[in-house]
């Protein structure tokens, strides 16, 4: 359990338009997967594997605008983990679930939870594009 690696050196002049994301997922590939891509727009992604670990990260990482979050983690799940960031941070950070589970009562649960979104697994890009357009636009 831990935090993986950060952003590369330099990260911090970030490009136009780009989102400062927490990306809390527990399996490897599509944490390496989804951070590669979302790197490759220029946004900086900042990788935990579990919940704990990106609650902590959440707490030491300034101005992010978006924390996207797998519902199975282990340790706490996603949805407590989502409770945990709206007690302490309130709304502002914006909050995306992403599970394979996509029923009605799944996404509402999420909802009801706190996330502002929910994505079903795998991660569809063009909604994730869509949840990135609408981050920037709050800033």
């Amino acid at each position: 359990a831990g935090t993986a690696p950060g952003p590369a050196p330099g990260a911090e002049s970030m490009a136009p338009g780009a989102v400062r994301i927490v990306l809390v997922e527990d399996y490897d590939d599509t944490r390496e997967s989804l951070s590669a891509l979302l790197e490759s727009e220029g946004h900086s992604v900042f990788r935990a594997v579990d919940g704990v670990a990106g609650l902590e990260l959440l707490r030491q990482t300034p101005a992010v605008d978006l924390a996207l979050l797998d519902i199975g983690l282990p340790g706490i799940s996603g949805h407590e983990l989502v409770r945990q960031i709206r007690q302490e941070f309130g709304r502002t950070i914006r909050c995306v679930a992403m599970s394979g589970y996509g029923s009605p009562a799944d996404v509402q649960r999420g909802l009801d939870a706190g996330f502002d979104e929910y994505l079903v697994k795998p991660v569809d890009i063009a909604e994730l594009q869509q949840v990135l357009a609408r981050c920037r636009s709050r800033t």
